[in-house]
């Protein structure tokens, strides 16, 4: 599915409006990376699922770990400087959301609670948009699993027009087998979005009809007890962000 140019967004006026100008475009320039990357992705292999079998013993486990968190101090530093300067601060918890995954199966935070989870906002079912920060994120948990650390990367749905259960399973098993894609009323991820300071804005139509979206592009780390940890940047280079994962947990 072609991405269409997007219009411009109604003028506003004043700080708030460079704020908000700014917090789209980053969003904009994920779209348009997921869209040129998204050809090169699809002859690419996917990052691997895990292994059935832990592919390291405890003790090599636990150095990958320290490894990890030795490089994660500087790589938070780092990732807190590419922040966009009017990022909207996380919520202190996840809010409590009750959503649908690819299974069909209900989701809420109670659901997700006991293992600690990445959240990020974006098309699930199109994969020519929002496409540059899924393999990123399945990488980074590959990476922290070989390390013993587990986490769960999860993705709600800008769409849920497209983004439905059944639908959804083969979009998210292209990136990782455990990514988790929610979806739902369309009011009750509004809700969801809203908790985040995520913005959503339709900039445009597809040629079959369909709205394009531009949309807050942030990362979210909640903690296993529905605390948000950090608010990270969607395009971290993989090693870099379960650098941060791994020290933050």
């Amino acid at each position: 599915m072609p991405f269409a140019r997007p219009c411009p967004p109604p003028r506003r006026s004043g700080r708030a409006a460079i704020a908000r100008a700014g917090r789209l475009a980053l969003s904009l320039t994920l779209a348009l990376a997921g869209a040129a990357l998204s050809p090169a992705l699809a002859a690419s292999p996917r990052p691997a699922p895990p292994a059935e079998a832990p592919r390291f013993t405890a003790a090599e486990a636990a150095a990958q770990r320290d490894a990890l968190r030795a490089r994660g101090e500087a790589s938070l530093a780092e990732a807190r400087a590419d922040l966009p300067a009017d990022a909207p601060p996380p919520p202190a918890m996840a809010p409590d959301f009750l959503l649908t995954n690819q299974t069909g199966a209900p989701v809420g935070r109670d659901a997700l609670a006991g293992r600690p989870w990445l959240l990020f906002f974006g098309y699930i079912v199109d994969q020519s948009l929002c496409s540059a920060s899924l393999p990123r994120i399945a990488g980074a948990v590959n990476i922290l699993e070989d390390a013993g650390v587990e986490v769960t990367p999860v993705i709600a749905s800008i769409d849920p027009a497209q983004d439905r259960p059944g639908p959804m399973g083969p979009a998210l098993a292209r990136w990782h087998s455990r990514m988790e894609g929610l979806t739902g009323e369309a009011e009750a991820l509004a809700d969801l979005r809203r908790a985040f300071g995520v913005e959503l804005e339709q900039v445009g139509v597809l040629p079959d009809g369909a709205p394009i979206w531009i949309h807050g592009g942030l990362l979210y780390l909640v903690g296993a007890d529905g605390r948000v940890l950090a608010a990270l940047p969607p395009l971290m280079e993989p090693r870099r962000l379960a650098e941060v994962v791994a020290h933050l947990l």
